[in-house]
């Protein structure tokens, strides 16, 4: 193996080290004040101590820079209006999260949650649609097949990257790159609304 090989893998191996470490102590700070995203032991129920990944890791960039901070915010205040009627109760038994995710091009939080808590994770479930996913921007464009909300910007990068790869392709790609295709191209002068209630008519035929 030449030397110039072992110095690289030396390299990426620190720098994945102190990119933990710093991502850990973000989380750990985070945990602090918004203790319901740390990650909990499925078997046990037990807060985990390590902080490299949290339930807040989960969502994508562009909800988070949209609404994170006021989802993380409005959920601690609908605990403190729970906890005045109760005022035993512990975030373990408040919220449990069980999954989160992106689906149909919106923002799942599947938890087990007090009525209060979940008035608020279904609020931002609803009008996360309304925004970018990528950036946070209110969005302009929704694709078909994998749905997913795009801003102006956002949708311009993506359909230069898919123009990119059809001349990769020598124009014969695959079939889901000329489905993509497809629809990005037909998408690009049609609003956000009309593609929604599109899409939703295809769903439910």
């Amino acid at each position: 193996m030449k030397k110039s090989n072992i110095f690289q893998r030396i390299f990426r191996a620190i720098r994945l080290f102190f990119t933990n470490v710093i991502h850990s102590i973000r989380n750990f700070f985070f945990c602090l004040k918004y203790p319901f995203w740390r990650s909990r032991n499925v078997w046990t129920g037990k807060y985990s101590k390590d902080y490299r990944f949290t339930w807040y890791d989960d969502i994508e960039d562009g909800w988070k820079k949209a609404f994170g901070k006021e989802l993380s915010q409005d959920i601690k205040a609908a605990f403190k209006e729970d906890k005045k009627n109760n005022p035993k109760l512990k975030w373990k038994d408040a919220l449990y999260w069980e999954q989160i995710k992106e689906k149909w091009g919106s923002l799942c939080l599947y938890c087990s949650a007090s009525p209060n808590i979940r008035k608020v994770i279904e609020h931002y479930e609803d009008i996360s649609g309304k925004y970018c996913f990528r950036c946070g921007k209110p969005a302009k464009y929704i694709s078909k097949g994998y749905i997913l909300p795009y801003c102006n910007n956002c949708f311009e990068t993506r359909f230069k990257d898919i123009k990119k790869q059809m001349a990769q392709a020598k124009n014969k790609p695959d079939n889901a790159l000329t489905t993509e295709w497809i629809s990005y191209k037909k998408e690009r002068s049609i609003p956000r609304n009309k593609i929604a209630s599109e899409n939703i008519k295809r769903l439910y035929k």
